[in-house]
Parts: C-alpha cells; sequence; structure tokens
C-alpha cells in the first residue's frame, strides 16, 4: 500500500479517498489545443480570430510584402484545410491542390467587399467548429488509423493542423503589421502616423511621441527617411 506504512487499520478505514478530476482523453486534449489557437487563450500569444478582429476587407485584400499570399488568401486556405482534415477523419480521401487549396479571393465591388470579407471570415469560423466537433468525438483509439490518401495516421494529421493553423496566423500578424503606415510601426498613433505630408502642406509645430517614449518634432518627423508622403 501507497502513503504512510505506519497507519492503524482504523485510521486506514476512516481515510477520505481522494477526489481527482477525471484527466482528459488525448483527442479532447486536441481538440481544446486546435480551439485555442483558433478562438483564443493560447500559450503563444493572440489566436487566429484574435488577429482577424480588426481587419478590413482592404488590408485583408492588400498584398504589403511582393510574392506573398495576402490575408484574405490564407484565411479561405487555411479553411480548405479544416474542411479537408475534418473530411479525412470521415474516411474521404481529399488533397486540394492549385486553385481548390488557395482559392481566389472572390472580385467584388467596393461596396460589397467588407461583406464578402465577412463572409470568408465566418466560413472559417464554421469548419473550424466543424474540426474541433469531429475531433472531440474522435474515440481515442482512432488516433492510429491510417489516413486515406497520405503516409500517416490521424494522430500525426490533427498535429499538423494545429501547426497549419499557428503557421498561418503568424503570417496574418506579419502581413498586418507590414500593411501600417511606417510610423504606426514604430508605435506612433493613428493620427500621426496616418497625417500624411506634402510640399503643399503647412509645417507645424509640436511633438508626437510613440510608444517606446521617442519624441520627435513635426518638421523631424516630415524630414524622417521613414516618412513616405501621404498614407
Amino acid at each position: 500500500m501507497r502513503g504512510n506504512p505506519n497507519l492503524t487499520i482504523g485510521e486506514i478505514l476512516t481515510m477520505k479517498p481522494s477526489i481527482r478530476k477525471p484527466s482528459l482523453s488525448v483527442t479532447a486534449q486536441m481538440a481544446e489545443q486546435l480551439r485555442r489557437a483558433f478562438d483564443g487563450s493560447a500559450w503563444h500569444g493572440p489566436s487566429m480570430l484574435e488577429l482577424l478582429e480588426d481587419v478590413d476587407a482592404e488590408t485583408a485584400a492588400a498584398k504589403p510584402i511582393p510574392n506573398v499570399h495576402s490575408i484574405w488568401e490564407l484565411v479561405l486556405h487555411t479553411a480548405v484545410w479544416d474542411r479537408a482534415v475534418r473530411r479525412r477523419i470521415g474516411g474521404q480521401t481529399t488533397q486540394p491542390k492549385g486553385k481548390k487549396n488557395f482559392p481566389p479571393v472572390p472580385k467584388s465591388s467596393s461596396t460589397a467587399k467588407q461583406a464578402a470579407w465577412r463572409k470568408t471570415v465566418s466560413w472559417l469560423t464554421r469548419t473550424h467548429a466543424d474540426l474541433i466537433r469531429a475531433v472531440s468525438a474522435l474515440p481515442e483509439e482512432r488516433l492510429r488509423d491510417h489516413v486515406p490518401g497520405t503516409r500517416y495516421d490521424i494522430s500525426f494529421m490533427l498535429h499538423g493542423v494545429l501547426q497549419h493553423e499557428l503557421y498561418h496566423a503568424g503570417q496574418i500578424a506579419i502581413l498586418k503589421k507590414a500593411h501600417e503606415p511606417p510610423l504606426l510601426q514604430y508605435g506612433f498613433s493613428r493620427s500621426i502616423a496616418c497625417t500624411g505630408y506634402n510640399k503643399n502642406n503647412p509645417v507645424r509645430g509640436g511633438f508626437a511621441s510613440n510608444r517606446y517614449g521617442f519624441r520627435k518634432t513635426q518638421i523631424e518627423l516630415q524630414s524622417s527617411p521613414a516618412w513616405s508622403g501621404s498614407a
């Protein structure tokens, strides 16, 4: 018997059993990690959905870094693979390629673009919720099942889709930062960063402070190499 070997029989009989919360199954733990990566409370920082909260259609469609996917394209791609993994759990063979892997951003007028962007985020949210439900309901013994059309099992795939989520969330964070006006990237207020300057603007006095405590006069701001003209 574990514990104190000097206990009497009477003491042992009167001991209260320790109450332990049942441990989560492996699949429940995976489902929780997928939820955290997408919805929030992630250990590393902002989740996918938290990063997208303040992204509008213009920012989502922008390509501030040449030859890379936009935020909108990454969101569509992430939804594609959440759906693909969900279908693979159900026994389907699926391997998105080409435009099915990275669907094109839907063409829409400027007035309809914001609605189209909200629809894309809503689709991602639904597909991710479907994936989490499927993983939560998955019996642990199925984790070693072979995934149709691949060389790996379900456990490997679930770890992979979690990594995939975080990988693209990191890219989205970088694209958001790259799309900001130059001074905003250094912590100046949006009113300062987005003011813009051209030769017809009068130079006014005063100063601006960013979150790092640097103080620059308006003239210094306008002559700084980081100043790239009107926003």
